[in-house]
């Protein structure tokens, strides 16, 4: 399911902030079987540069109504090295739980993948009706390693509800790993609401021959 601005996935947002609430259910994973509380993911994709600049104020409005309709117990980013962002001020401001779940240095390096990430694919790509865009490429093995890191992460707070944020070039592949794990995801492509084409206009991910990457406009 997508998520516009105007529909958000909470009937009754006051029962995800009381534990009492909570039910326990058993999910097969297949070699083993382990007690999970239902956990509600709004996933929210968009740039990194957004994230932690938001320069029209958009992003925080979006965040706060988020927060403020759907009992959200805990706010949850890829957001290593980046500059404070608009998710950790606004859960300073609403005592809510707010982690990092991207990988540090060490721990990519310890999985193998750091030569890899270092060494992810982008540039200036020009597009078949003239226009130049830059691109981001999506790394199968090593993004897939961050993604279950993401997904563990924020699984392990037992938390009923998450606010999730990640760059656009994960939003379906995390989703997926999230619903894998018996999780309810609702997909945020912050890149197609109109005030973010208006300000930074079009974004978008491209898969072709295989391969899958993020296309934004040249600075």
């Amino acid at each position: 399911m997508l998520l516009t601005s105007s529909s958000w996935p909470c009937q009754n947002p006051q029962r995800l902030r009381h534990p009492q609430t909570r039910k326990v259910v058993t999910v097969n994973y297949g070699d083993r079987r382990e007690e999970v509380i239902p956990l509600k993911v709004i996933l929210i994709g968009l740039d990194h540069r957004t994230q932690w600049e938001d320069r029209t104020g958009d992003l925080r409005a979006l965040l706060a109504r988020i927060v403020g309709e759907c009992g959200v117990e805990l706010i949850a980013e890829e957001a290593y090295k980046l500059p404070t962002t608009i998710g950790f001020r606004l859960a300073c401001r609403t005592n809510i739980p707010w982690i990092d779940i991207d990988m540090t240095d060490a721990e990519t390096q310890e999985a193998g993948i750091r030569e890899e990430l270092t060494g992810r694919p982008h540039g200036p790509l020009l597009k078949g009706d003239g226009k130049m865009v830059d691109t981001v490429g999506y790394l199968p093995h090593a993004d897939a390693l961050r993604e279950e890191h993401w997904t563990k992460k924020v699984i392990q707070y037992r938390v009923s509800s998450s606010l999730s944020l990640c760059g656009l070039l994960h939003l379906g592949p995390f989703a997926a790993k999230l619903r894998s794990r018996g999780c309810t995801v609702n997909e945020l492509n912050v890149c197609d609401q109109d005030w973010y084409k208006q300000a930074f206009g079009s974004c978008q991910v491209v898969e072709e021959n295989g391969r899958r990457w993020c296309e934004f406009p040249v600075k």
